[in-house]
């Protein structure tokens, strides 16, 4: 906490909360459609709750108690960052056993970059990662436990994050997934004797989550015509089809989306596209992009995942404007050869070393959380850190456990050392 206090003192220094209010353009869109929900402007962004309500609510909430102002939302964010740290100790220790890799896990994300630059500016990264965190805890408390009411509020928390932030929109099925292979040894068999006891009681939590997002889908099919969870799926789907034909053609994205708009208003005959019909200009978009391009759209995806995993953070440009030219020449020297090569190579160490040892339960669990996200950065683009932040619940717990083993290795080559057995 007193990382993301230090560096909000700075920031206000150089930023007024004012200007906090619309530092990004999605700041900007948050704030105003949390104003209309409480009556106090027309909703005139209803178009965004297509990308999920909660961060909306959150804010509305926020203004509702404590009066219009960024101050009180990022004290109360930076408070829920802080209390991550907490949570991923605890996930940490629910899935290794470890105190000290939970310790670890903890104290990466307590001094990490991007969880203190997002805990300072109004987007929904910092509830999202809140919220996604505590679902899959309680989701894991209840393998334990057996308890359905763990469950319940799993599912409950789980869905809560997917409709703050749609990056987690595949992780109820990817939960139904892993209920499917995990080996049951590592479950109380006399709670859940069989695997179909563990399906009745642990597939309340994706089914809960399932139910509440599909209900929000049917909204959006309603409203906007578009049958989705959020639009953000449509979006990133459309960006990367038209980066891939930016590339090809060698023109400005702007340039391609122009493109489609003209050929659909000229066949048409009309001058607006509505949303419903944005949904199918993309869709098709995509499936002529992958039966006539398909090495190329793929080429260009991973080239996007392999730019988003390594991305750092970028929101210090904005908010600490007077020291954005030293913080960018200190990651260009070191930052980014962190993020390049050894988050990366680490994370993959211990992924090994996990599977080396059998340890079936946190490979599959964070395995497929690292997989998800690892395969959806490769849609989004310009984000900057916060398209990979999710997946830091997973490594940050698979570098802590590779630490924490090759620590007193490490120690014990010391104390062995040459020079010290001679002395």
């Amino acid at each position: 906490m007193i990382l993301r206090l230090a560096y909000l003192a700075v920031m206000l220094n150089q930023v007024t909360p004012e200007q906090v209010m619309g530092l990004t353009s999605d700041t900007a869109n948050y704030v105003t459609t949390a104003k209309g929900l409480l009556g106090l402007q027309a909703l005139e962004t209803q178009w965004i709750l297509l990308f999920g309500p909660g961060y909306m609510v959150f804010l509305a909430g926020c203004f509702l108690l404590f009066g219009v102002g960024a101050l009180p939302v990022m004290l109360i964010q930076i408070l829920l960052s802080s209390v991550t740290c907490l949570l991923l100790y605890a996930f940490a220790k629910e899935l290794t056993g470890s105190r000290a890799v939970g310790y670890g896990a903890a104290l990466i994300s307590a001094t990490s970059f991007t969880a203190i630059a997002q805990s300072t500016i109004l987007l929904s990264d910092t509830l999202f990662f809140f919220l996604f965190l505590t679902g899959n805890l309680l989701f894991l408390k209840g393998l334990r436990s057996g308890k359905r009411s763990s469950f319940v509020w799993s599912g409950l928390i789980i869905a809560a994050a997917v409709l703050t932030r749609a990056v987690g929109q595949f992780w109820p099925l990817t939960l139904i997934i892993f209920l499917g292979v995990l080996p049951m040894r590592y479950l109380d068999r006399t709670i859940f004797p069989s695997r179909r006891a563990l399906f009745r009681r642990a597939i309340i939590a994706p089914l809960v989550a399932l139910v509440i997002m599909g209900g929000w889908m049917v909204r959006n099919s309603v409203v906007h015509g578009m049958p989705v969870v959020a639009a953000s799926g449509v979006h990133g789907l459309g960006r990367l089809t038209a980066y891939a034909q930016m590339q090809m053609d060698n023109c400005e994205l702007g340039e391609v989306f122009a493109t489609w708009a003209e050929e659909y208003k000229r066949e048409r005959q009309c001058d607006t596209i509505p949303l419903r019909d944005w949904y199918a200009i993309v869709e098709h978009k995509a499936r002529r992009m992958a039966a006539e391009h398909p090495w190329e759209l793929a080429y260009y995806y991973f080239g996007r995942i392999n730019v988003n995993i390594t991305a750092a953070n970028e929101l210090y440009f904005h908010q600490l404007p007077r020291c954005k030219y030293t913080i960018s020449a200190w990651l260009d020297r070191s930052h980014r050869i962190f993020l390049h090569y050894v988050i990366p190579l680490m994370t993959l160490g211990g992924f090994a070393l996990l599977f080396k040892r059998r340890l079936w339960l946190p490979v599959l669990f964070l395995g497929l959380m690292y997989l998800l996200f690892f395969f959806l950065v490769g849609f989004g683009m310009w984000q900057g850190s916060r398209l990979f932040f999710p997946a830091q619940i997973a490594w940050s717990v698979v570098v802590s456990y590779l630490v924490v083993d090759l620590w007193p290795r490490w120690r014990a080559q010391r104390l062995v050392s040459p020079g010290l057995i001679d002395m």
